[in-house]
């Protein structure tokens, strides 16, 4: 099953508006930044990391710019080499670092 998790992206509800502590919050509160974690370690069902990028675009567009489909995708695979898979994967990786460990923890596991 899949559920819809929203997350805000300001405070005071302003489009185009994203305060970075509110969001990381969320994604804590939320289990998403463990999930992503429990998931690396390969202790669930891994999906594809396009799939990951396709359920969670508004991370992507906040890591790296760009909706993980359409022309901008294409341009950002295009740019670091073609592989769409390993472009996919890189930006995942990506993402979690960004937002970084729950509770402030390191993550041991890279």
């Amino acid at each position: 099953p899949k559920f819809v998790k929203c997350v805000k992206t300001n405070s005071s509800k302003l489009p185009m508006v994203m305060e970075e502590e509110l969001v990381k919050s969320q994604l804590h509160t939320l289990s998403i930044i463990e999930s992503l974690q429990i998931e690396r370690q390969g202790f669930t069902y891994k999906k594809l990391y396009k799939e990951f990028l396709d359920e969670h675009t508004s991370l992507c567009v906040a890591v790296h710019g760009c909706l993980p489909s359409g022309p901008s995708w294409a341009c950002q695979v295009a740019r670091k080499g073609g592989n769409e898979a390993e472009v996919a994967k890189n930006m995942v990786s990506e993402i979690l670092t960004a937002v970084g460990p729950p509770d402030g923890k390191t993550n041991a596991t890279k």
